[in-house]
């Protein structure tokens, strides 16, 4: 996973060897962790990896709110940081086959 977070340093997410993301040595494309406004923000509104890179929406709230530019829907949502189950509060959009896809490739 790409967890690209507001407190994180600007520089570094603008850092040239950051972006593009290419599959050189990768099997996948990461999945990309992020909220709408860091992402709107900080790349511009690109919608450059919506496409390849899986979306983990941070987004804490009772209901999904705008997506990043280009992802019509997230892979996974992050709603809280706390409730009911130990740590944050996820949920994957698919069945548990979807999910042991996308954990095993």
């Amino acid at each position: 996973m790409l967890d690209l977070d507001i407190s994180q340093d600007f520089f570094f997410v603008s850092h040239p060897r950051m972006f593009p993301l290419t599959p050189c040595v990768l099997v996948r494309y990461p999945v990309i962790y992020a909220g709408t406004s860091w992402w709107d923000q900080c790349t511009g509104s690109s919608a450059a990896f919506a496409s390849t890179n899986p979306l983990w929406l941070a987004d804490w709230s009772s209901v999904i709110g705008p997506l990043p530019a280009g992802w019509s829907y997230p892979t996974f949502w992050q709603y809280a940081d706390s409730g009911p189950h130990p740590g944050d509060q996820d949920l994957f959009n698919g069945d548990e086959a979807g999910l042991q896809k996308m954990a095993l490739g």
